[in-house]
């Protein structure tokens, strides 16, 4: 709906263009040579918007006078197109002979308006002589010189002469001729009328569509240039742990590009490190909506199979994120759903998820809030042999100890996790009085 209504926007300001520039021309503003001041135009326009987007922190002159340069090109591209399409609406000049391309568009426009309307405004007959197409009214062939013998009379009101007379004849030939050529004229009126109408409004369609595809390829390219250097920024801010300036630059690439699948990942952790687990999921929902855009669709095959398992480990980590989000807002049930989306998100079964261990800890810390240790340890023992935290055997004992009251099995644990460095496990050795 949001595309659809831009599409509307962008025609509707095309049009604007067409309707300034016939507007000027009403108003006798005349340009001379519309290609010279369409490229003037251009040479304004792009450097002022180049110039102010390049800013970081733009500030609203900048975003102005970026808008004035859109306006700029804008007129300019209408000038151009207007010419091409339409150049008897400016004055010929007298140094500047019509170009080819402008040459080809008017013949081609000229070829197009008289098939339509020599096909559907003006009735045609073939000659009985020569087989060549002629008006219906035509007295005589003009390609054979043949008097057309089945002819009937223009006007039956006119008065019988008799053709015995070869002078009669003649009079009534000079006035059948005649009658034939007003008819013609009057039809030719007709149709030199309706095709300057359609051209008219076919030259306003053309500058139209032509105006609409140059501002939206404006507009996506300014978006896109925008969205990149502000997503940029954030993660300037995101790695020196400033998140909420982060934020900031995060949600203003999302204003140029709402389809932006890693400004919404990466505000998503941002707002999760700033203690505010529901809009981190709301953005996890909408990376997860765009995924499409971890994957570059133009590399070769091999390449892309490298890159859809980039985007399904990128995707389990976005799991792995609101599962942890969930777990803040205590909602462990979802948790637990989205882990379990984490570990068999893979198309391919074979293939490991290089952070798998940290899927099976928060199975584990769901589970155990959910009044289910024995999964929980069932978890907590597969992290084990895949990763070497020795923390691991900590938060196993503590199940066991907890959940299960198990004290050999907890003891056990605590005592690996001793051994393998974990302090807070040889405290609590410790404190037990328990050798390590």
């Amino acid at each position: 709906m949001e595309l659809f209504a831009k599409g509307i926007a962008i025609v509707v300001f095309a049009f604007a263009g067409y309707l300034i520039v016939t507007f000027l021309r009403r108003l006798n503003i005349v340009i001379k040579h519309p290609i010279i001041t369409s490229l003037v135009l251009w040479g304004i326009g792009f450097p002022l918007v180049l110039s102010n987007i390049d800013k970081a922190d733009s500030s609203p002159i900048n975003d102005f006078l970026a808008i004035v340069g859109v306006i700029i090109l804008f007129i300019a591209a209408a000038i151009g197109f207007f010419y091409i399409l339409n150049p008897s609406a400016f004055p010929r000049p007298t140094n500047l002979g019509e170009t080819k391309a402008t040459s080809y568009v008017t013949k081609l426009t000229e070829k197009i308006l008289n098939y339509l309307f020599s096909s559907s405004k003006i009735n045609i007959k073939k000659c009985p002589f020569c087989a060549e197409k002629i008006k219906v009214d035509a007295v005589k062939c003009r390609y054979c010189g043949e008097w057309i013998k089945d002819k009937t009379s223009i006007d039956e009101n006119l008065p019988k002469v008799s053709i015995e007379s070869e002078t009669h004849n003649k009079i009534q030939m000079a006035v059948e001729t005649q009658k034939s050529k007003i008819t013609t004229a009057v039809i030719l009126s007709k149709f030199q009328s309706a095709k300057r109408i359609f051209s008219t409004v076919f030259s306003a369609v053309a500058v139209t569509a032509a105006i609409s595809a140059a501002i939206f390829l404006a507009y996506h390219w300014y978006s896109s240039t925008m969205a990149t250097r502000s997503f940029q920024e954030g993660e300037k801010y995101r790695l020196e742990n400033k998140y909420r300036e982060a934020i900031d630059h995060y949600s203003r690439a999302l204003d140029y590009d709402s389809t932006y699948a890693q400004a919404y990942l990466a505000r998503g952790i941002s707002y999760q490190n700033v203690d505010e687990p529901q809009k981190a999921i709301n953005d996890y929902n909408q990376a997860i909506k765009y995924d499409d855009q971890f994957v570059n669709k133009k590399k070769s095959a091999p390449e892309r199979l490298a890159e859809e398992r980039k985007r399904n480990e990128i995707r389990c980590n976005i799991y792995l994120n609101r599962a942890q989000a969930w777990m803040e807002l205590n909602d462990y049930r979802q948790a637990l759903s989205d882990c379990d989306r984490a570990m068999f998100n893979s198309s391919n079964p074979l293939q490991l998820l290089f952070n798998r261990d940290n899927a099976y800890i928060c199975r584990a810390r769901c589970y155990r809030e959910l009044g289910k240790p024995e999964e929980a340890i069932d978890n907590l023992t597969e992290a084990i042999n895949i990763s070497s935290d020795p923390s691991l055997y900590t938060l196993r004992g503590d199940t066991y100890i907890r959940y299960l009251n198990d004290n050999a099995n907890a003891i056990r644990d605590f005592r690996t996790a001793a051994k393998l460095g974990d302090k807070d496990a040889q405290h609590m050795l410790e404190e037990a009085g328990i050798k390590w």
